[in-house]
């Protein structure tokens, strides 16, 4: 038995929020008949025409702001953002021409006043098509984009396996070959690897002359600017300036303790003297 009142809890509660936004805006609808009516002498046919009109227009601004906000949420960092901003004047549009007319209607004063608000609906009316037309094209582009990184991973995933299975069909075919043609791959191997141990010990060699060079022109420098900024002096040495951040680092770490142990030993005579 609760099991069963659960159940119809919930038939019910999802009811009445499918319900509940139309019949909000029925309820709109109505009181824009009757200050149209009653207030401000329309005919029925052009209360019904406006009040409809306000309402379609205030459910495509809500709409549109949903829309965008739901995209802005789920969008990855690298996706064009939405422009909300626009959307919430949309809405604001909306209520603001919903409130001026329930306001001018009951205060004949403003009631002058009162055919400024088909333009104003019709501005909000612009402002949402053309925040729906845009997004529209937006969520194509991203479409396009996930298509094409789905296609790149599938692509990935082929020559991995191609890979993986032409790893399988050579090791299948050394394990095939006479013990001396495979000693002949070993040593050819061995030979490789030496070569390649060669070329990387050449390139460490050249890259540490390089930053010694590097190091000894970014002192130097700072020996003639002691207050020049380290920018100018990667753009005069034509270092990048991560390099000279790192060296100057190194080289000011240097000068610190050097000094510190000069103070030291100076402490150190004068104890003994």
């Amino acid at each position: 038995m609760v099991h069963f009142l659960d159940r119809v809890e919930l038939i019910i509660v999802a009811l009445a929020s499918k319900l509940a936004p139309w019949a909000a805006s029925a309820l709109a609808v109505s009181v824009v008949i009757g200050a149209g009516l009653e207030y401000l002498d329309w005919s029925p046919l052009i209360a019904v025409i406006a009040a409809v009109a306000l309402e379609c227009s205030g459910v495509l601004a809500i709409y549109t702001f949903l829309r965008l906000n739901d995209y802005n949420v789920t969008r990855r960092d690298d996706d064009p953002p939405a422009p909300k901003g626009a959307a919430i004047v949309s809405l604001v549009i909306y209520f603001g021409s919903l409130f001026a007319i329930v306001i001018t209607s009951h205060y004949e004063p403003l009631r002058g006043y009162m055919m400024l608000v088909s333009p104003l609906i019709s501005l909000g009316d612009l402002i949402a098509l053309g925040l729906s037309s845009s997004q529209t094209r937006r969520e194509a582009l991203v479409a396009e984009r996930a298509a094409e990184r789905e296609a790149e991973k599938e692509r990935v995933r082929a020559e991995r396996k191609a890979a993986r299975e032409a790893a399988k069909a050579d090791s299948e075919s050394v394990q095939g070959v006479q013990p001396s043609v495979r000693a002949e791959h070993k040593a050819y191997a061995a030979g490789v690897k030496g070569v390649r141990a060669g070329v990387r010990a050449d390139v460490q060699g050249v890259q540490g002359g390089q930053n010694a060079d590097n190091k000894r022109a970014i002192a130097n420098w700072l020996d003639t600017n002691p207050d020049g900024p380290l920018s100018a002096c990667a753009d005069e040495l034509n270092i990048s300036r991560t390099t000279v951040y790192k060296w100057a680092h190194v080289i000011e770490q240097a000068r610190t303790a050097d000094g510190v142990r000069g103070v030291q030993g100076e402490h150190a005579d004068a104890v003994i003297a």
